[in-house]
């Protein structure tokens, strides 16, 4: 008799109550290894490799809070659960003219927040309902007139806004451009075609 077993004196129920302890303590095992992984430290080239980022990114990302470095002397070192945490999941909302999901970066490729990424929608979405100037459109949405100006520039850089006209704005009463995120009212190539 190989590979048997005999089980003498013992009823359904109390079979079913080791069973059941058995598979609760193989499950503790699992749960406090598996903590103990997650906790691992890694260092600034792990943490790079892992996230697939290169050093000045995650320089950047510690200064602004996004990832927590913990140090002991000159080292500097990041818990693995702590970086899963920092994962946020992203939402795919394209607008009806434009993927902003290419404008997720700047022109240096420092990844923007929620809070940049719906200043940026309201603003083009600013843009798109009427042409303004961008001083009309900061005091309209509440928003900084230089984040306008920077958003204007990564908009530009990406060729989705122009000028539609040039105007006096209600705000300065300066003539000032207005711009526009319509393609519609781009101002249309008076170039002639080679082709």
């Amino acid at each position: 008799m190989t590979n048997s077993i005999l089980l003498q004196n013992v009823s359904p129920e109390a079979l079913t109550e080791l069973i059941k302890e058995g598979v609760k303590s193989q499950l503790e095992d699992f749960k406090n290894n598996f903590n103990t992984q997650t906790d691992e430290l890694l260092t600034r080239e792990q943490t790079c490799d892992y996230l697939q980022i290169n050093s000045s990114t995650l320089w950047h990302w510690t200064n602004k809070g996004k990832v927590i470095a913990h140090g002991i002397g000159n080292r500097r070192y990041y818990k693995k659960a702590e970086l899963l945490e920092c994962l946020t999941p992203l939402k795919n909302k394209a607008m009806s003219t434009i993927n902003t999901q290419s404008l997720n970066t700047d022109s240096d490729g420092q990844v923007k927040g929620k809070h940049f990424q719906d200043q940026f929608n309201s603003v083009y979405k600013g843009f798109f309902e009427q042409p303004q100037s961008m001083k009309m459109l900061s005091v309209k949405l509440n928003i900084d007139r230089s984040n306008i100006c920077w958003f204007c520039r990564e908009l530009r850089i990406n060729n989705k806004i122009c000028i539609a006209k040039k105007g006096v704005c209600k705000v300065t009463n300066r003539v000032v451009n207005f711009y526009t995120t319509n393609p519609d009212l781009f101002a249309k190539s008076n170039q002639l075609k080679m082709f």
